[in-house]
């Protein structure tokens, strides 16, 4: 019955029905059949199909690694009937990761600082990190490469940037040559005040003085911007350390002695991991009022901070001839101010330093 419908379907023309033959050897067994304009709905031939489902061979089938493209997938069942569809496989476009926040280069003594990364979520690796921070004190000196890796769940991928870690000096060093003229003895040389009283166990050590940095914004200020106490030793020379902040800036220096005239550098100078200024080198290393020279002149062709301050006033009078007078008339001897030679006595030597000095009625020189 199958074969014959297909071949009605396949050329009409030669369909000429089927004839339907009853028993012909008994009664009554004529058969007919109606046509679909019969009035009688029952009557009305019907075609009926049975078909039974073929068994499923199988419903999935998966694919992986695939190259972007089209593809073309059929499927067959068992009776050999196929299906065909096409479908399109395309290349998601790339992940971009990136991150902020890292400079090119530290200090190792720079503050720790906190990586963002691009898209959210991702995590950083490399000499330093912890979490979403890079701490240079931990990193250590040298080369360093960060990362930062991003996944999807399906895609993932890395950026990296490239960061050096220096050692950086926690100071700024001052190389300083002063000397003080009363306690100058000889070429290049001043007396060991603080080792001959015992006070120093170091030959080589003058005594103490105290060195202000002053920004020149800063002038008004009651206070310097920085201040250190340091030693001065027989050759007039003094290190000391200012902090790394400094560095990079310029200050004039000012240095001041227990019984010596304050004295100022001429100019700001611009400091420098280590900076050296030389005082006694020439006049013009010195501020000036214009009116007297701002150092005194001593032998070697060198300069020296004017002897005689000893009440600390800012001027060489007769106020410190007075107390020099006083502890001379009681033969004072140790580690006392109207000692102007250093020499560990109050005597006439420091009175002849104040005399000729008062003559000149100097003022300590300050550019404001």
């Amino acid at each position: 019955m199958i074969s014959d419908i297909q071949q009605w379907l396949n050329a009409p023309a030669a369909n000429y029905g089927w004839l339907i033959k009853g028993n012909e050897s008994a009664n009554s067994q004529s058969k007919r059949i109606d046509s679909r304009e019969n009035s009688l709905s029952g009557n009305r031939p019907s075609l009926q199909v049975n078909y039974t489902i073929p068994a499923v061979i199988g419903t999935t089938a998966t694919l992986s690694n695939l190259a972007p493209g089209t593809y073309t997938v059929t499927v067959t069942d068992q009776n050999g009937c196929t299906s065909t569809c096409s479908y399109t496989v395309t290349e998601p476009g790339p992940l971009n990761v990136s991150f902020t926040g890292l400079a090119a280069s530290y200090c190792s003594t720079d503050a720790a600082v906190t990586l963002t990364g691009t898209p959210a979520g991702g995590s950083f690796s490399g000499p330093g990190i912890s979490g979403n921070d890079f701490d240079p004190a931990v990193a250590g000196t040298g080369t360093h490469i960060i990362t930062c890796t991003y996944s999807d769940g399906t895609c993932s991928n890395s950026s990296t940037q490239q960061v050096t870690v220096t050692s950086c000096a926690t100071f700024t060093t001052l190389n300083l040559t002063a000397f003080l003229e009363g306690f100058y003895y000889d070429i290049n040389t001043m007396r060991a005040n603080i080792f001959d009283l015992g006070i120093s166990a170091d030959p080589t050590e003058t005594d103490t003085v105290k060195v202000n940095l002053w920004a020149p914004a800063n002038l008004a200020n009651t206070a310097p911007d920085h201040t250190v106490k340091t030693v001065l030793h027989t050759d007039g020379t003094s290190s000391m350390q200012f902090p790394a902040a400094v560095s990079g800036n310029a200050f004039y220096i000012a240095v001041k002695h227990r019984n010596h005239l304050e004295t100022w550098s001429k100019l700001p100078v611009m400091f420098g991991s280590t900076t050296s200024y030389d005082f006694s080198s020439s006049l013009n290393q010195a501020y000036d009022d214009g009116v007297n020279a701002p150092m005194a002149a001593v032998a070697g062709n060198k300069f020296a901070m004017y002897g005689g301050d000893v009440n600390q006033d800012g001027t060489i009078d007769a106020s410190d001839m007075a107390e020099v007078d006083n502890d001379n008339s009681i033969f004072a001897y140790g580690y006392n101010a109207t000692d102007v030679s250093g020499d560990g006595a109050s005597d006439a030597s420091d009175i002849s330093i104040i005399d000729n000095n008062q003559a000149l009625f100097l003022f300590f020189a300050r550019p404001y």
